[in-house]
């Protein structure tokens, strides 16, 4: 996992004193029932832990470095993965000068989500706020940040980066579906893309600066490529030149195994993408240091089966088979 320095040094600094709080709506005894709550009442460097449930547990504006973790998404159409098919769902999230270092992880955000601060990393989220779901410095003229990650995220409509005179250094988007990227063209924007799936399904997607790099990705027919340099990319069009191993008009319909949910983005058998991206990796979500995991699983232990019965006798034990695994 590479994982900006910054964040080495803030999470060693803030978990001496770290405090684990549970977060939970449905009625069972938990610290708090709303994130915004939790998050005023939080301390640097706490962790939220923000459980299944079916009622939103609202919007929240961070001004504070936090870890945050949700059970992931698509829990239903991939089995296994947790005993909880349940999501953790909020409305927008906004990052705040202040939230430098905050962590967020395995959240179903059905809200549009600004990032107004540097060196905040977002990972195996879900966006479906509608219209344009994830903005990093997205129209707000002199905001100038650095060291964002967005890793292993499903976006379902668009990912902005940077526009209208803000400016956005060394950004990496990497093992994430999108709809739609597009990417400031101002001079002063740099960062990479990396083993994405940018469906442009609809909607082009508009790619900017000559400081980014799209490499190892799969991109769909609509896509404007403007001055961002491209590798080892497998495209459905033929937008740039087929150099520096790109592959053009691919078809998509042989590069995934299709289906539903984020499995069907899994390549396929005999797949183009397979071996070629840099080094021989796969293009795509699945491919090179960080894949993308199914569902949003967050990177920590999860219990994926409970069998108890519903009752028992006074003083009988109770018998609990419990199925648990790590999670990189």
């Amino acid at each position: 996992m590479r994982i900006p320095l910054f964040f080495l040094a803030c999470l060693a600094a803030l978990g001496v004193h770290a405090t684990i709080h549970r977060v939970n709506n449905t009625g069972i005894d938990a610290d708090f029932t709303a994130l915004q709550v939790a998050h005023d009442a939080a301390v640097d460097g706490d962790t939220l832990h923000v459980e299944p449930s079916g009622t939103s547990y609202g919007s929240c504006t961070f001004i504070k470095p936090l870890v945050v973790i949700g059970p992931g998404y698509f829990l239903s159409l991939n089995a296994g993965l947790q005993a909880n098919a349940g999501t953790a769902i909020t409305g927008a999230l906004v990052f705040e000068a202040g939230s430098e270092g905050c962590v967020v992880s395995g959240l179903d955000v059905q809200g549009p989500t600004q990032v107004k601060a540097g060196f905040v990393r977002i990972e195996r989220c879900r966006f479906s706020g509608g219209g344009m779901d994830l903005h990093i410095a997205y129209n707000f003229p002199g905001l100038s940040l650095s060291g964002i990650v967005v890793n292993g995220c499903h976006v379902a409509n668009t990912l902005n980066v940077g526009a209208n005179g803000s400016t956005v250094l060394d950004v990496t988007i990497s093992n994430t579906y999108a709809r739609t990227l597009n990417l400031a063209n101002g001079s002063g924007n740099s960062g990479e893309v990396l083993n994405c799936y940018l469906a442009g399904s609809g909607t082009t997607a508009l790619f900017g600066a000559a400081g980014y790099t799209v490499t190892n990705c799969i991109l769909g027919p609509l896509v404007s490529p403007s001055a961002a340099a491209f590798a080892n990319n497998i495209f459905a069009g033929a937008p740039v030149p087929a150099t520096n191993g790109n592959v053009l008009n691919a078809d998509l319909g042989t590069v995934f195994v299709g289906g539903s949910g984020d499995a069907q983005y899994q390549l396929a058998a005999g797949s183009v993408a397979i071996g070629a991206g840099s080094g021989g990796v796969d293009c795509g979500l699945f491919g090179g240091a960080e894949p993308y995991t199914l569902s949003g699983i967050p990177p920590v232990p999860s219990i994926f089966s409970l069998t108890a019965p519903t009752s028992t006798d006074q003083g009988t034990p109770l018998q609990v088979t419990i199925g648990a695994r790590a999670n990189d």
